[in-house]
């Protein structure tokens, strides 16, 4: 799934999956095969994704982000931002991009074997479970449960924090993360640029020189979300499962489908973000009048 950029309708599944402990609901799932439904092999490894759902979570957190955006950068302004917000992030919109992307970019032989172990039962549930994280994340107090939680994993399930590090380190999730957060933030500064919320002599090299000096800061924030997101939705799991997890993620199907997702999110957000930066640029000036 979406390793991040990547939450409370499912807040109560996760509200029992933070108990602490090692083992704590721990649940070994034989990665057995379940039956899939027939058509078309992509089509059908959508479905089995929960793209439908993850894209309806992505949109509650760009609401969320709008609303960020107009305390920033016009206070107390922003009449009409709500519904340019809501309209950037239509949920059919950025379904239909997403798909396209991923399909253009999935490796065609590799498909059979992404269905296989994604249409398992550990595939399907580790789907659930990414879900379900995201979605409770989106409430303030799971939040800052779930990054208590992370915090005293170094402690309390060593054994844990090393198998969620090395699921990040077998997916390049935290590059692979910096770089799309790094290319969405330049895409919303190319958007202000154009709507002309930047002066007029801001140069090209000057955005990129901003751009990347958030650079350090992104790291350590992609990081330390990862973990908390990972530990929240992997805490049900054994280590067993965990581990047979990353060894999909190691395998060539496995990158395969890494990397056409990311490549997918790459183009998604990067166009949302532009369009945002478009849309702030017309209430920015706004506010100066």
């Amino acid at each position: 799934m979406n390793r991040l950029i990547l939450p409370a309708v499912f807040a109560a599944v996760f509200c029992g999956a933070l108990a602490t402990g090692p083992g704590a609901m721990a649940q070994t799932v034989p990665v057995t095969p379940q039956t899939v439904p027939a058509g078309d092999p992509v089509d059908v490894l959508f479905e089995v994704l929960e793209l439908d759902a993850m894209i309806a979570v992505l949109r509650q957190e760009g609401l969320a982000y709008g609303e960020t955006l107009q305390a920033d950068l016009f206070p107390g302004g922003g009449s009409g931002w709500a519904g340019q917000v809501s309209a950037i992030y239509d949920a059919d919109r950025m379904s239909q991009e997403f798909r396209q992307v991923l399909r253009h970019e999935l490796p065609a032989d590799q498909v059979s074997a992404m269905l296989a172990f994604f249409g398992s039962d550990l595939g399907r549930r580790v789907t659930g479970l990414e879900i379900s994280a995201r979605a409770a994340l989106l409430d303030d107090g799971v939040e800052e449960a779930a990054n208590q939680m992370r915090d005293a994993m170094a402690t309390d399930q060593p054994t844990r924090l090393a198998g969620l590090t090395r699921f990040v380190d077998a997916n390049d999730l935290i590059d692979a993360n910096v770089s799309s957060a790094l290319n969405a933030n330049l895409a919303f500064y190319q958007g202000l640029v154009d709507g002309g919320g930047f002066p007029s002599d801001m140069t090209q090299a000057d955005i990129l020189r901003d751009v990347w000096s958030q650079e350090a800061a992104i790291r350590v924030e992609t990081r330390d979300w990862l973990l908390a997101f990972l530990g929240m939705a992997y805490q049900p799991l054994a280590d067993a499962d965990l581990d047979a997890y990353i060894a999909f993620s190691l395998t060539p199907e496995g990158r395969g489908l890494n990397r056409a997702q990311f490549a997918a999110f790459d183009v998604l957000f990067a166009g949302i973000s532009r369009k945002l930066g478009m849309a702030a640029a017309g209430h920015m000036a706004g506010e100066e009048l």
